[in-house]
Order: structure tokens, then sequence, then C-alpha cells
């Protein structure tokens, strides 16, 4: 056989036991921690979208549609039917921009707690500028398999 084909086929091999073993590793923490901001990150992304001085009925379906693959059903269900306890947009200007996470601290494998800050921008002159820093905790478990948000402080 031709050596440049068995370095290839070894190379295959190498590559092919890799994934089989990094599709099969446990979740390490610096994995888990690295999902959990994620998930953070990108609720903060959907803030802005959800008007909360809408009706209920527009309030609900743009939650639904925004919120429903980062909080757990129940913590959304009581949004929906409190909307003035719920994040989102209560006006024009200025508003949720991102959250920003600070800290991701392990509660125990299937909690997380997250520390941070929502974001409020505004117009200015010059483009949109950060109003406000709101500070933010997030509770992150694993539900059903998935990890959600069940508290919002």
């Amino acid at each position: 056989m031709n050596r440049a084909l068995i370095v290839v086929i070894v190379l295959a091999l190498v590559a092919a036991g890799y994934l089989i073993w990094r599709n099969s590793a446990p979740e390490t923490d610096f994995v888990k921690e690295a999902e959990i901001r994620i998930i953070a990150e990108n609720f903060g992304q959907k803030l802005k979208a959800v008007p909360l001085l809408a009706d209920k009925e527009t309030v609900a379906r743009v939650m639904d549609e925004n919120y429903k693959e980062f909080v757990a059903p129940d913590l959304l269900n009581r949004w929906k039917e409190n909307p003035s306890g719920a994040p989102g947009r209560l006006t024009s200007s200025p508003w949720p921009e991102r959250i920003e996470v600070g800290t991701v601290t392990k509660i125990n494998d299937n909690k997380y707690e997250v520390s941070g800050d929502i974001i409020e921008v505004a117009n200015a002159d010059t483009g949109t500028k950060v109003v406000a820093r709101l500070p933010v905790i997030l509770t992150i478990e694993r539900v059903d398999g998935k990890w959600l948000i069940t508290k919002m402080r």
C-alpha cells in the first residue's frame, strides 16, 4: 500500500474516534456554564421584541414566539397571566437591548444562577446610547432534558 494512503486512513480513523468520543463524553461544568451563558444572552436579545403594554392576547403570543425556547412553561405562563411582572419592552425608548452576563454560579448539576445586567438603550444623535443597567438574576435549570430559565429577579 502507498504510504500516503496509510497516513490518510490513520488520520481519518483518529478523527472519527475523536468525534465519537467527543459526542459521547459527559458534559463538563465548563461546557454547561458556556451553554447557560449563551441561553441568558440569547434570551436577553429577545426582550426588546415583547411589547408589555400591548393587549394581553398579543403579549402572550409574542412571549411564546420569543421566550418559549428559553423559559420554563410554568414561568412563561405566569408572565403571560401577569405581563406587568414580566421582562420586555415598556416604551419605545428606552428599550432592553440585551443581557450582559456577569457571573454564572453552579448551584448543583442541574441548576445554575446567572447574575448580570439588562442593558437599556435609547436613540441618541450618534446612534444608540446605554441609558440604564438593571441588575438581573436568572435561575436556569435542566427541565425535561433542556436548560430553561425557571426564575428571574
